[in-house]
């Protein structure tokens, strides 16, 4: 479908080159390290984000937790602002609430406060930890114009002082805590600028891969061939991942499949005598069918190497964009070049 050649590295250091008919981008994303924000730095090892909390929770288990008595959580972490990560992620809520219900099972005695903005909960099982969340911890509200303010009580202490205005009691609360949790937005995977324009696909302005059509062609970029899945197209929990994925492994397979591609036979043609490889089809083209490919001409016993326009026809779609931009008139519509159209407009008017 799209006739890409992919080339790759292996192990052992050699360049391998495969044709390739489908792309399917998958390249997820990444949780936002919040710099010097609410503490968080690297000497201060009691201010972490929430894959940080999972990941001492996974390697050290139940002891990790010796010593801590007091947890706060806060959510929205520079995210859902007026400039900046002004999205929400979706997913930061629920995964808080349900690591809250994880710690209060390792260690039932720990006081958690959360210190949350709004809550967003999707899906039936984050629903129920946001049912039985105060049975757990205590929920104070702050608001964007009143952000939390954290402390060090000492250089030589762990343990921190945490200021807020909350919202529902219409005053200034002030308690310490071991350990501060930040809840912190899922951001795009790095280098996804040099990928778009790689495989001449658009991001959104957050920096995401933008589909073709967000009801009618969910999984499908405009251009031909390529698809899309997961959190390079938003924040997304597992569950909605794998059921995107696995749409996007049907629509490729679907072409892959097929032996042979109809296509519509209102096409772009170019005639390479009058093309002067300019460049300016294959920067307006919508669809990326149009490909400069190098041509040799033998011209007085010399050969000369020049560039002429290559147009896909399984990716075009007969705009007529690239034939009303060519300056030389090379590339024009099958069954409406300039002389049919003439013809009709002839016809019309004698009928007339």
């Amino acid at each position: 479908m799209g006739n890409y050649v992919v080339s790759v590295d292996n192990s052992k250091g050699k360049t391998q080159e495969l044709s390739i008919g489908t792309i399917i981008v998958a390249t997820g994303g990444k949780e936002y390290k919040p710099k010097d924000l609410f503490q968080y730095k690297k000497e201060n090892k009691n201010v972490i984000t929430q894959l940080e909390l999972e990941q001492l929770l996974k390697e050290k288990g139940k002891s990790w937790l010796d010593g801590i008595k007091r947890i706060t959580t806060i959510l929205c972490v520079n995210a859902r602002q007026i400039e900046g990560i002004t999205y929400c992620s979706n997913i930061c809520c629920g995964n808080s609430i349900k690591n809250i219900g994880l710690l209060k099972k390792l260690k039932p005695d720990l006081e958690l406060i959360v210190l949350y903005r709004d809550l967003q909960m999707a899906k039936k099982r984050y629903e129920d930890y946001y049912r039985e969340r105060r049975k757990d911890a205590i929920f104070l509200r702050y608001d964007l114009d009143n952000l939390p303010i954290v402390k060090r009580k000492s250089k030589s202490s762990e343990k921190y002082e945490v200021k807020l205005y909350d919202t529902n009691l219409q005053d200034f609360l002030e308690f310490e805590t071991d350990l501060i949790v930040l809840s912190t937005p899922m951001v795009p995977s790095d280098n996804l600028m040099d990928l778009a324009k790689m495989l001449k696909v658009p991001l959104d302005k957050n920096g995401f891969f933008l589909e073709a059509h967000v009801k009618l062609r969910p999984l499908d970029f405009a251009t031909e061939g390529i698809f899309l899945c997961g959190c390079a197209q938003w924040p997304k929990n597992v569950q909605d991942t794998i059921s995107q994925a696995n749409g996007a492994a049907g629509r490729a397979s679907r072409f892959l499949s097929a032996k042979e591609i109809t296509t519509s036979g209102i096409v772009a043609e170019v005639n390479p005598i009058n093309c002067i490889g300019c460049g300016k089809c294959e920067s307006i083209c919508p669809y990326n069918a149009i490909d400069l490919l190098e041509s040799i001409k033998d011209f007085e016993d010399v050969s000369l190497v020049t560039k002429k326009s290559f147009i896909n026809s399984a990716l075009c779609k007969g705009c007529g964009t690239c034939a009303a931009t060519c300056p030389n008139g090379a590339i024009s519509i099958k069954q409406y070049d300039f002389e049919q159209i003439t013809a009709m407009i002839e016809s019309f008017l004698l009928e007339t």
